[in-house]
């Protein structure tokens, strides 16, 4: 699976950072209809949730990585001093070993300053290399964070139109008596504001079934208007929006979390 958001790292010393964007959902409704001034507030609180994680977690990135370029090049300040003082130091040696033969002890100089040099390199790679895996761990979990967030307005959106669109209702109900037709069978449990909507198309959805089963629907108070269930011998049917939207998110959450390991 391609990923879900994607990020990528180039290097420490590259001033380019790329930004993870996130399409706004606009919910569309038709003229003379008054929005819910709490529905879109809601809405507009996730939206500005995602983008201040997008935001912190680029600002963090962006620290780190200038962090790490700080650190390097102090290490490398230190790595130019120490070698003026080497040539320094070779070039006073040169003139002693000319005059009293110190040739064993210049060399030894030079092992001990070319150790130090390679020692600085190590450290300047390691502390690029860590940065470079704080960066992805703060995107990832931006991932997650970005995912829930994203769930969770679409199932806002999703509630919205059952109920700007009662009509739309019907389709989850098809879709779960064609799971259960196989049972001869089937008890339609829904709120009673759909039952009359569904009442209606009875006919409809009775040839959704084999001649030999029978569709009975019943008016449930206690449920919700956008939740839809089915009885059968074989089990319970659940095509609630709410349902089927958890198993969405848990799928997905699954797969990120596969690409992470």
């Amino acid at each position: 699976m391609s990923r879900l958001i994607k990020s990528r790292w180039a290097s420490a010393s590259d001033d380019n950072v790329k930004v993870i964007g996130i399409k706004k959902v606009q919910d569309s409704s038709s003229e003379g209809e008054v929005e819910n001034p709490l529905k879109q507030e809601h809405l507009k609180r996730l939206a500005e949730e995602k983008e201040f994680i997008l935001s912190q977690a680029v600002m963090e990135s962006n620290s780190m990585i200038q962090q790490a370029q700080e650190e390097v090049a102090k290490l490398y300040e230190q790595l130019k001093d120490e070698q003026e003082q080497f040539q320094e130091w070779r070039s006073n040696e040169l003139q002693i070993a000319k005059k009293e033969g110190y040739e064993i002890g210049l060399a030894e100089g030079r092992h001990t300053a070319q150790m130090e040099y390679e020692s600085l390199l190590e450290q300047a790679k390691t502390i690029v290399q860590q940065s470079e895996i704080q960066v992805q761990q703060h995107l990832e979990n931006a991932e997650t964070t970005i995912l829930r967030l994203s769930m969770e307005v679409a199932e806002s959106i999703l509630h919205d139109t059952l109920a700007e669109s009662p009509e739309k209702f019907i389709s989850l109900v098809k879709h779960a008596i064609k799971l259960g037709k196989e049972q001869k069978k089937l008890q339609l449990h829904v709120h009673p504001k759909m039952y009359e909507l569904l009442i209606n198309v009875k006919s409809e959805l009775d040839h959704l079934l084999p001649p030999d089963a029978t569709l009975t629907i019943f008016a449930d108070d206690d449920l919700s208007t956008t939740t839809c269930f089915i009885e059968s011998p074989a089990g319970r049917i659940d095509a609630t929006v709410d349902h089927q939207l958890t198993e969405l998110k848990s799928r997905l959450l699954q797969l990120l979390q596969e690409e992470k390991e």
